[in-house]
């Protein structure tokens, strides 16, 4: 098409297994610390950060997908630490000592935590169906594009309107008006 333009999208910079790799290393890094500067007597508060943390990189990972080409890899990335933060969070507020974690602390942790695994899983079915619609749209747009241009100097092609019975027809000819 004349004075057309390839608009890149934002993303295609960085490639996606380059990012779940620095993405990775990253977050070894820090799980390691967790685990060395907590005393070995403070295993709950330890698995509680790390759940936490996996969260927080499971949101990078998501939003690291706008920066590549290959938005599968980081998302893949995402659902794991997705899964490992509840996870580490659910299994540590519900297999904790009684001395730890106290009644209360134990209950509004698990509604935090329950709260933000409902949200996370409206969110994920709420991308779906738009995934989705946006296929089925994809191949409406495909088909459509397929087809060829209308010509609109093509005059053979154009045809009058069809009548229906609401419009009135023509008068007879040759007859004597009224």
């Amino acid at each position: 098409m004349l004075g057309a333009t390839r608009v890149d999208p934002i993303g295609g910079k960085v490639s996606g297994a380059l990012l779940v790799v620095v993405l990775a290393v990253i977050v070894a890094i820090l799980m390691s610390l967790v685990y060395v500067l907590n005393p070995s007597d403070q295993h709950v508060p330890a698995l509680l950060e790390m759940g936490i943390l996996s969260l927080v990189f499971a949101l990078l990972a998501y939003f690291g997908r706008a920066f590549t080409h290959q938005p599968r890899f980081p998302q893949a990335i995402s659902w794991g630490f997705t899964g490992l933060g509840f996870g580490l969070l659910l299994l540590t507020l519900g297999l904790a000592p009684s001395g730890t974690i106290e009644g209360l602390q134990r209950v509004g942790g698990f509604l935090v935590v329950l709260i933000a695994l409902a949200v996370v899983l409206l969110f994920a079915v709420w991308g779906a169906r738009g995934a989705a619609s946006e296929a089925s749209r994809g191949a409406e747009r495909a088909r459509w594009a397929s087809q060829p241009a209308p010509n609109a100097l093509n005059y053979a092609a154009a045809a009058p309107p069809a009548t229906t019975a609401t419009q009135p027809t023509a008068p007879p000819t040759g007859g004597n008006p009224p």
